[in-house]
């Protein structure tokens, strides 16, 4: 089966489907699993970018119709409030905790980089005969994709 993105529908088990093509292509060596990791890349970049210049003008579309929603494709494309702030720092109580809280943050941040530079399940005995253990490391193999200007 060949994956034809222009083709795809906007559900979630048409998403699956394509993924899955593509999967199977990578695994039979039909497809370069670099090759396909760059392109998905390289759409990752313009989706996010093109998303981005697109929201004013999608949002000024939406406002135009009845409730600031659209059925589409079997989508649907909605107004929302997204990403809210809140402002504590006009309550008393709040700033001093949030004092305390950082600075409890500043010393725990202060001792992991003591702790990180003991070698992993060693330990290590300070002048005043503190024992300090190095923390045990662990880390996810993946990669990463720089493009070019």
């Amino acid at each position: 089966m060949e994956l034809q993105l222009q083709n795809l529908k906007p559900t979630k088990s048409d998403i699956k489907i394509a993924s899955d093509i593509l999967i199977q292509q990578v695994d039979s060596g039909e497809v370069n699993p670099i090759d396909a990791a760059l392109q998905l890349k390289v759409l990752e970049e313009f989706v996010k970018d093109a998303r981005e210049r697109l929201n004013k003008y999608t949002i000024d579309e939406l406002y135009k119709h009845q409730g600031g929603k659209v059925n589409i494709y079997d989508a649907k494309i909605e107004t929302a409030e997204t990403g809210v702030k809140y402002d504590y720092s006009g309550d008393s109580t709040w700033a001093e905790l949030k004092a305390k809280s950082d600075k409890t943050t500043s010393a725990l941040k202060q001792r992991e980089d003591i702790l990180k530079k003991i070698p992993s399940g060693h330990t290590l005995v300070d002048e005043n005969g503190e024992a300090s253990i190095g923390p045990l490391k662990s880390s996810t193999t993946s990669y990463k994709i720089t493009l070019a200007k």
